[in-house]
């Protein structure tokens, strides 16, 4: 006999709050991944921009990573829209910054938004060449810490008490781990 699962019709169907819940769900992981995608291959092509700098000079470095600052704001774009598929009014989504102080959450989508915003802004003045070199600089790692802050957001926001799998140090050590090993695949 067929297992037809909580939300299935007795003709064996799923029902249409069963494809909501699955895409919601599916919204979130989508959310979750890119952005650690985006804050890995920040600093992995931070880290390769420095490198390729000191190895073979500005105009290498330049070329080196010119497309991958506007890919990095594609990808965050890309995991902020998907996590609004989340939500039952998208256009309520503001009110997610009203409880700062005491929601992991609410903190995980100002990082998410200041980072997205951050590296997009970074992007456009490497390619535009705008701004003194040690500002771009300065304003890089600013991002980048900003970047942190946002997987250590999520983190916390999946440490439950209620889940004492999840409440530990192990919880924050995955996100990290995965946000710096998908931004190096992303990186290449």
């Amino acid at each position: 006999m067929r297992d037809m699962g909580p939300h299935a019709s007795p003709t064996g169907r799923r029902s249409e709050l069963s494809r909501t819940n699955d895409m919601r769900a599916r919204s979130l992981v989508a959310f979750t991944l890119l952005a650690q995608m985006g804050v890995g291959a920040y600093w992995t092509l931070g880290v390769l921009f420095v490198w390729s700098w000191c190895q073979a000079g500005p105009a290498v470095s330049h070329q080196l990573t010119a497309f991958g600052w506007p890919a990095i704001g594609l990808i965050m774009v890309i995991s902020i829209l998907a996590s609004l598929f989340h939500l039952g009014s998208p256009t309520n989504a503001w009110r997610a910054f009203d409880n700062l102080r005491r929601s992991w959450l609410s903190r995980e989508i100002l990082f998410a938004t200041l980072f997205a915003g951050g590296s997009m802004l970074l992007a456009a003045m490497q390619l535009l060449g705008f701004g003194m070199l040690a500002g771009r600089g300065i304003l890089g790692l600013t991002i980048g810490i900003v970047g942190l802050v946002l997987i250590g957001a999520m983190g916390n926001t999946y440490r439950l008490r209620t889940v004492p799998a999840w409440n530990s140090w192990a919880t924050l050590a995955s996100f990290f781990a995965t946000t710096f090993l998908l931004g190096a695949l992303a990186v290449g």
